[in-house]
């Protein structure tokens, strides 16, 4: 069947249910007029709603789907062409006090009008969105808005993708944050942000060719807006014939980032930078492709042939200036000669490229 608009704001309400609700199949056609596709308005007291392979186009109030409920199930649901006359608009847009444990499944929001794929905003608990797309939308692919005094606790993204947006996957004052093996591409700027969002974590998957628009600072796989990040196993990489992701990582410089095993060859100018003052209070980069930080190297051979002080110049290729208590120093015998010996082994200095030991 078709639920169409007939001048009605909202296509299909349901508020505050009393027994468990399910609407399965169809469409639902905004006729681009003042309207919801479907609000979901609940109390402490409502029941489950499962929303099932429903397709919803051509809304202009604040979404497709709005609000949510205690249980929640959105499944398998196409979004298209939902805009707003005034105000936020999203495709689907989990909002509300009383909203825990939604599940938002295999759903797509595409081309939404002046807005976002997917918001969570407003003190909803327990949202998780599984094999989602968000794609050509005007603002940020998935939106997580949480603020100082109401912050978002424990989104999840597992297996989503983000592909055309202004932001792919965008989290403000939304802690413990999980994206899971996400496909993150060809965004307008960063391809994940995060801004206030601490003790959040980016576990493999994909980011790649980012930052597209072009603009200052805002053109990178992911950045770093805030403590406790950590991003591990993931592939920030940028593979287009003409580049536009300029940097793998951003760090603005927040204590406690873990950037711990990712693959960040390939970008414009590096796979991590940092902005100001550098890597922040107990920060851990290591391990990662294309940007080394540690590493065992070898010098060239020198002959001990003769008493004094000799001079080593060892290339260390790393990405970063090691600091000199971080270094270790052993000599390796290359001959079969016994009569020699030395008593003092350091470190005279360090910079970008070298170690220069002291032997």
């Amino acid at each position: 069947t078709s639920l169409e608009a007939q001048g009605y704001p909202v296509l299909i309400d349901v508020v505050a249910p009393k027994q468990d609700i399910d609407i399965i199949g169809g469409l639902v056609d905004g006729q681009n007029k003042n309207v919801y596709g479907i609000r979901l308005e609940v109390s402490a007291q409502s029941k489950r709603i499962n929303l099932l392979g429903i397709t919803i186009k051509d809304c202009k109030l604040t979404g497709g789907i709005v609000g949510g409920g205690k249980d929640v199930i959105i499944a398998y649901c196409n979004l298209e062409n939902i805009q707003a006359s005034v105000g936020t608009t999203a495709a689907v847009f989990i909002t509300g006090q009383y909203v825990d444990n939604v599940k938002v499944i295999g759903c797509t929001a595409r081309g939404t009008v002046a807005g976002y794929g997917f918001i969570v905003e407003d003190r909803p608990k327990n949202v998780t969105f599984v094999d989602c797309s968000a794609i050509d939308n005007a603002s940020h692919g998935f939106a997580v808005l949480g603020t100082d005094i109401n912050p978002i606790n424990g989104t999840k993204l597992i297996g989503c993708r983000a592909i055309g947006n202004e932001v792919g996957i965008y989290t403000q004052d939304g802690p413990q944050t999980v994206i899971q093996s996400p496909f993150v591409s060809l965004n307008k700027k960063d391809g994940i942000n995060f801004r206030g969002s601490e003790r959040s974590h980016v576990i493999g998957g994909i980011v790649k060719n980012n930052g597209v628009d072009g603009a200052s600072l805002r053109d990178n796989g992911i950045s770093i807006q805030c403590n406790y990040v950590t991003v591990e196993g993931v592939q920030i990489f940028d593979d287009q014939a003409v580049k536009t992701q300029r940097r793998g990582i951003l760090d603005y410089g927040f204590d406690y980032a873990h950037i711990i095993g990712n693959d960040l060859r390939g970008n414009i100018e590096t796979g991590y930078a940092t902005y100001g003052a550098g890597a922040g209070v107990n920060s851990v980069v290591k391990h990662n492709k294309g940007f080394v930080t540690e590493g065992s190297v070898l010098s060239n051979t020198f002959a001990i042939d003769s008493l004094g002080l000799k001079t080593v110049t060892i290339s260390h290729g790393l990405a970063v200036t090691p600091n000199k208590q971080d270094i270790a120093l052993t000599v390796i015998k290359e001959t079969n000669v016994t009569d020699w010996g030395y008593n003092l082994l350091m470190i005279d200095s360090v910079d970008a490229t070298n170690v220069v030991a002291k032997i």
